[in-house]
């Protein structure tokens, strides 16, 4: 699934960071698309980070996977268009992954990395 563009070069956001979701304020230095063209990729700088991520990581992108939120019930959609719904909150040694269902009865172990968005 493409993202779409979020932010611009110069615009303040703020960067979680993985595992502790800590909210540290950051800039966006520069704005690219990877090989495929399908994820968009920003360049953060700020007084404690430096990073090159997607909007997963930024509070205020609708794709944001907040490791701070319980999404327990809410549904989410995997990177390859399929609908699930949320059975736990985060697990794993950095928060990294969430049990989920679809159509009922199938149950996996879905990674922060195959999220493409949770529903609102």
């Amino acid at each position: 699934m493409k993202n779409k563009r979020e932010f611009k070069e110069g615009e303040k956001v703020t960067f979680l960071s993985c595992g502790d979701a800590q909210r540290l304020p950051a800039t966006v230095m520069s704005v690219s698309r990877d090989n495929d063209g399908e994820r968009v990729f920003y360049e953060l700088s700020g007084d404690m980070v430096s990073s090159r991520t997607t909007g997963k990581s930024i509070l205020e992108s609708e794709y944001c996977c907040d490791q701070g939120t319980n999404y327990t019930g809410r549904q989410l959609r995997d990177v390859d268009g399929k609908l699930w719904m949320c059975l736990s909150d985060w697990a794993g040694n950095h928060k990294d992954y969430v049990h989920a269902c679809r159509d009922g009865n199938e149950v996996a172990a879905i990674g922060i990395s195959e999220i493409y968005r949770f529903g609102q």
